[in-house]
């Protein structure tokens, strides 16, 4: 055997054992790329979650003091309302907006019924009256923004 021939099977080890290290770090780059994707996926989910918890929060104040929930208990909905339009569809967004408006309405009219029972007890049915049907209207509005966002959620089922 020739030198000219030990440096051809040489070469071509040599190329053998590039294909094979391009080859595997082809391979070892998609799983890498696959395990970013899936850390996305799972810090997405996460920032949801803190939207559904939000939900969850405004639909336990409403169900603990009902028409006297204080504005200071939207100030929280309200930051996750807004954020829920980056992180879920135009659909949900909207009935998250929906659901902030429909109850920031109650606490309004609440504290106007307030201020009309000192001017007039008529005035002040009207007003309470306006208050229960806002108050149930919040109810089954967020009761729906929670089903949907949980349907939303749900993990494995597509």
């Amino acid at each position: 055997m020739q030198t000219s021939d030990l440096i051809a099977i040489l070469a071509l080890i040599i190329a053998l054992v590039s294909v094979f290290v391009a080859v595997f770090s082809a391979w070892y780059a998609m799983r890498s790329a696959r395990a970013v994707r899936r850390s996305n996926e799972i810090a997405l989910h996460n920032e949801r979650l803190k939207i559904l918890r939000g939900v969850l929060d405004l639909r336990f104040e409403l169900s603990v003091h009902g028409v006297n929930i204080k504005k200071d208990a939207l100030s929280s909905f309200y930051e996750q309302m807004q954020l829920s339009e980056f992180y879920f569809d135009r659909q949900i967004y909207n009935t998250a907006k929906e659901c902030y408006d429909c109850v920031s309405d109650m606490v309004d009219f609440r504290d106007i019924g307030e201020h009309a029972g000192r001017d007039g007890r008529e005035a002040k049915q009207d007003m309470d009256k306006q208050t229960d049907t806002i108050f149930n209207q919040s109810r089954n509005k967020i009761a729906t923004l929670e089903t949907m966002v949980k349907a939303y959620l749900r993990i494995g089922e597509s």
